[in-house]
């Protein structure tokens, strides 16, 4: 229930056009969108502690650490090109050392 109604406050935030979110502004700085510290890994690890699913979420998780957010000149941020280097270490290293799972 908790977890639904968090997912509910994302998607009105999401719809709200005067935020003016780009695709651009919405998927790059995945260091940060993807850490322990902010929305889908707070959601997966508020699930878990609730013994609810996360697997969809998790899919979520895991196709936003494929995106490249580039900006007008074909540029990525710097911490994506980080993030980019841990991702292709493979899911895993990304598991531990940006979400900050514990059990991967």
């Amino acid at each position: 229930m908790v977890v639904r109604f968090y997912f509910c406050i994302l998607l009105h935030r999401f719809q709200n056009k005067a935020l003016g979110d780009t695709i651009y502004r919405v998927g790059c700085d995945l260091m940060r969108k993807l850490s322990s510290e902010d929305r889908l890994v707070g959601a997966i690890n508020l699930a878990n502690e609730y013994n609810s699913p996360f697997d969809k979420i998790m899919d979520a998780l895991i196709a936003g650490s494929k995106f490249r957010a580039t900006d007008e000149s074909g540029n990525m941020l710097p911490s994506d090109l980080q993030f980019v280097e841990i991702y292709n270490q493979g899911i895993v290293n990304v598991f531990t050392n940006v979400c900050r799972f514990e059990n991967t």
